[in-house]
């Protein structure tokens, strides 16, 4: 399925730690959990209080699993990879800050579509490699359609991957670095923010 896809692309190996965002029921989880191993380890993150209690039940065996309830806006150590599980409309910075050096993220950016809700939003998978603390290599893995994050979402920035969005795939094909120097507006800039800006240069 898709989210194996993304699972596959963070490249896991044994003894890494990972931060899954929007872990639901946790199946996706138990699945990252069991390709690092108990010498890794695995903080998950669900807002939904129900899903949370639940999986934590569920994910108990795996003692290597830290399940929380909140949105994941605010955490603690490192990891060497991060899953997204909701579209979101920008990284957070504490999400990149938190990725070490040669860390992979996996990143739905998604804009709002009125004809569907405000629970629903399309835009691409994009998969992000950590550099160093201001550059990342960044990679386009495929269209979609997903629930958006909860209190995670900036309206502008959804006006803004909206039109980039629209601009076509000859353009989002082509990002290829997200950059968190502070830089003006330029034609190589995919979808701008003051610090953390899709790039095709």
């Amino acid at each position: 399925g898709t989210l194996g896809v993304w699972i596959d692309a963070l490249g896991l190996t044994a003894g890494a730690r990972v931060l899954h965002v929007g872990c639901g029921l946790g199946y996706y989880t138990a699945v990252m959990a069991h390709c690092v191993g108990a010498r890794g380890g695995v903080v998950a993150f669900e807002v939904d209080d129900a899903l949370a209690t639940e999986a934590r039940q569920n994910l108990a065996p795996l003692a290597w699993v830290d399940v929380r309830h909140g949105d994941a806006s605010t955490i603690d150590g490192r990891f060497d990879a991060i899953l997204v599980n909701a579209g979101v409309t920008h990284p957070l910075d504490a999400w990149l800050d938190a990725l070490g050096d040669g860390g992979r993220m996996i990143l739905p950016l998604t804009s709002a579509m009125p004809v569907m809700g405000a629970t629903l939003g399309k835009g691409l998978v994009i998969a992000l490699t950590k550099q160093n603390a201001t550059d990342y290599t960044a990679r386009v893995l495929a269209p979609v359609a997903v629930y958006s994050a909860v209190g995670l979402r900036d309206d502008s920035m959804n006006e803004r991957l909206g039109k980039a969005m629209m601009a076509g795939p000859m353009k989002w094909a082509a990002v290829k670095r997200l950059r968190r120097d502070q830089h003006d507006e330029a034609d190589t800039c995919w979808l701008h923010r003051p610090r953390g800006c899709l790039s095709t240069a």
